[in-house]
């Protein structure tokens, strides 16, 4: 087949993909309820289906000036690409959270607050300027004003933590002052039951081998929900023993406020230093009520809960970086930063038959605080021609403090603590070698070494330590005969470290305790999860029009699987980690950005992009069908347009991800319901300085539907929700000088 025509097919495949994958989202968007199943058959579970001149940009360091820049494109021309999605892509649709932002990029997922590439949860790296965040920060608390780039990188390079099994998504907050300015963009959203006002300034300046910039974000966001759920049960023999209905309402709210500042010095002989500083501000009031009404079989210990939560989180981010230049063009960078989160939860749960007679009266107040002390550091040289080296450093000291108060009715007082100190260190080199005009190499290679200690309540002090080394290797050839098409394979070796609190046997118990509704603990054995993956990508360039059309297939081969077990302990059903074998994923990604007038001659000034993704997954220590990792998206989409027409700018944007049946243990299964979701923008400029922007977000409003199911030698629990949807309505106003 010919390059052309492998090209045109991937654009056809988008095409259909996209059709098929509403067709898809129709015919599954809600699990069936299994029959009562025999005493020795399983349960029926549906079959699984502004980038920066590249001498700063990661991981090449090769010097680029004058329109060498200008012309530089990081996913097109270094040998280990990244997408690198600039600022204009994240203001776009005036989202008011990151998350928002994240949900339409090409092979990245968004369920709730968990990010996924390939589908997966838990193995994307999610980090804010190149580092990993404080345990307690989220990113759904970062504004998108404050943002500069996104990059998300598919395959792991040395200069970033290998831990990053799916891949990276590094959040860059604003850097670059070009010239003084004074942007303004304040607004509200709107829609049923929710209320969401905002607003964000930023000031710019430059002064001689000064410059500045400073950005201030708040926003308020308040809202009710209602979900609904049903819960059955039936013996060995298929006979119905429990039939149980839950109406949920909660009432929410949310305040953030965000402040950013840097300011950049240019010293003698071009050396440069810089200080940033971020700060994160969030306050969370939620009002959860339940009711549940049985028709069979015993009611629950609590039938109603009413649960009272409110909590706050501080972070505070200072960053000092100095860029030296050396001689014989190389470059030393070295940066030291500080971090400090506090967290603060109070949460209260009544629980009661009537109103006047309480069986259930919880009151637990929580303390979180982080603080850490980080390093990082760059050596770059070019050695030889051809040859763009360099070395480095990350290091970190970390300690997490917790304090745990809780007091039940009829029960005494109890205060449990917990300490951990956390200690990293990384090392690394790389070399990007260009072999021939057309073929170039990058080879790389990174020790990551943590040491964790623990030490609280309720059990001995623990001392971990793993280290993990890294090789990587990707390459880039430029078929010959073409100067758009072009192929890169990329073998590497990433991990997933379990956290403090995985590693910390502290339990959580559950208010009604069921096998779907366990209590939570910890493992002290737990080993780090190691991945060895290939990456092979075919990339082709429309030179007309700067699209793009792309195909990427990946496989990942996982030792040391990390999975919740599901286990009685004594009275009570426990869910806790532990390394449980091998897991495999692999998949294919294809992704086309053409104008439509690539398509048709005639057609209006329309932007067409498009991405599918369809991964598959096995977990050895799993019985099958079914048997995939945990929460993966078999299938996901998106689609997008733009038109630009004068002064008016509009677009959609739809996404998709597959759900279905997963099993997550022997006798359990975990059904993740798709999800379909539907964004329009409309952006007027009056001038050059004032612009009115409208979008509507989750204009498709289709609800969700998770669902578990147990099985044992007892019988068969199976337990679905049903969470109503939220359509959203927003208006900016912008104004910039």
């Amino acid at each position: 087949m010919k390059v052309g025509a492998l090209a045109h097919a991937i654009a056809l495949a988008l095409g259909a993909s996209a059709a098929a994958g509403a067709s898809a989202a129709q015919q599954q968007s809600a699990p069936a309820t299994p029959a009562a199943p025999a005493a020795t058959a399983a349960p029926a579970t549906p079959a699984a289906p502004l980038a920066e001149a590249k001498a700063s940009a990661p991981p090449s360091t090769v010097e680029v000036n004058g329109s060498a820049a200008s012309n530089y494109d990081p996913r097109r021309d270094d040998t280990a690409s990244r997408i690198v999605v600039g600022r204009d892509e994240v203001l776009k649709y005036g989202d008011q959270t990151v998350l928002d932002v994240l949900k339409r990029l090409p092979g990245v997922t968004v369920s709730g607050s968990a990010v996924r590439m390939r589908g997966l949860t838990g193995y994307t790296q999610l980090l804010l300027n190149g580092e990993r965040p404080p345990a307690g920060f989220s990113l759904d608390t970062v504004a998108p004003d404050l943002i500069e780039r996104i990059e998300i990188v598919r395959a792991a390079t040395a200069e970033f933590s290998t831990q990053a099994i799916a891949g990276t998504i590094n959040v860059v907050l604003k850097k670059s002052v070009e010239k003084a300015s004074l942007e303004f963009r304040g607004g509200a959203g709107f829609g049923h039951d929710y209320w969401s006002p905002g607003g964000t300034m930023t000031i710019s300046d430059k002064n001689g081998r000064r410059s500045w910039n400073f950005t201030v974000y708040a926003a308020h966001s308040g809202h009710d929900g209602d979900t609904t759920a049903l819960e059955t049960a039936a013996d060995p023999s298929g006979r119905p023993t429990l039939r149980r209905e839950y109406s949920d309402h909660t009432s929410s709210s949310f305040d953030m406020f965000n402040l950013s500042g840097r300011i950049n010095w240019t010293l003698a002989g071009g050396n440069t230093l810089t200080w940033q500083n971020f700060l994160n501000t969030s306050r969370l009031r939620d009002r959860p009520f339940s009711r549940s009404t049985t028709t069979l079989g015993l009611p629950p210990v609590n039938p109603n809960v009413d649960s009272f939560i409110d909590g706050h989180t501080e972070t505070l981010r200072s960053d000092l970086n100095y860029v030296a230049k050396l001689g014989n063009s190389a470059k030393l960078e070295s940066k030291i930063g500080i971090t400090a989160m506090r967290n603060m939860k109070r949460d209260r749960e009544l629980g009661f038959d009537q109103p006047s007679v309480i069986t259930q009266d919880r009151r637990e107040k929580t303390r979180n605080s982080e603080a850490a002390l980080t390093t990082t550091g760059k050596y770059a040289r070019p050695l030889v021609e051809g040859h763009a080296a360099a070395a480095g450093w990350e290091a970190g000291l970390s300690r997490l403090d917790t304090d745990n108060w809780l007091a039940e009715l009829a029960q005494p007082e109890t205060m449990q603590t917990y300490r951990a100190s956390v200690s990293r260190l990384a090392l690394y080199a790389q070399d990007e070698w260009t072999l021939t005009p057309r073929f170039s190499v990058y080879l790389g290679g990174r020790w990551e070494g943590v040491r964790t200690h623990s030490e609280g309540s309720g059990f001995a002090p623990i001392t971990t330590s793993t280290s993990v080394l890294s090789p990587l290797m990707h390459t880039l050839w430029k078929i010959p005969g073409s100067k758009s098409d072009q192929l890169r394979f990329a073998l590497t070796r990433t991990y997933k470290a379990p956290t403090a609190f995985m590693l910390t046997p502290r339990r959580t118990l559950a208010i009604n305790n069921s096998p779907t509704t366990p209590d939570s603990d910890g493992n002290p054995a737990l080993k780090p999860e190691l991945a060895t993956g290939l990456d092979l990508t075919f990339e082709h360039y429309l030179e007309a029009n700067g699209g793009l059309l792309s195909a990427n297939v990946s496989r990942r081969a996982i030792s040391h699987y990390i999975r919740n077990t599901l286990q009685r302990v004594g009275d009570r059903w426990v869910v806790a980690p532990a390394n449980v074998g091998d897991a495999r994923t692999w998949g294919i990604e294809l992704e086309a950005k053409l104008p439509l007038k690539t398509l048709i001659a005639n057609a209006p000034a329309v932007d067409l992009r498009a991405s599918l993704s369809r991964h598959w997954s096995s977990v050895d220590a799993v019985p099958g069908p079914d048997n995939r990792l945990d929460n993966q998206s078999p299938v996901s989409a998106t689609f997008g347009a733009d038109y630009r027409a004068g002064q008016l700018t509009a677009g959609t944007s739809f996404t998709f991800s597959n759900g279905g049946w997963a099993r997550t243990a022997l006798n359990q299964w975990r059904y993740t319901s798709v999800d379909r979701s539907m964004d329009v923008y409309a952006l007027w400029k009056f001038d050059s300085h004032l612009a009115l922007r409208v979008t509507l977000v989750n204009a498709l409003a289709g609800d969700s539907t998770p669902a578990t199911l147990f099985q044992d030698d007892a019988g068969t629990q199976y337990r679905r929700s049903v969470e109503l949807p939220l359509l959203r309505g927003r208006i900016l106003v912008e104004y910039k000088y």
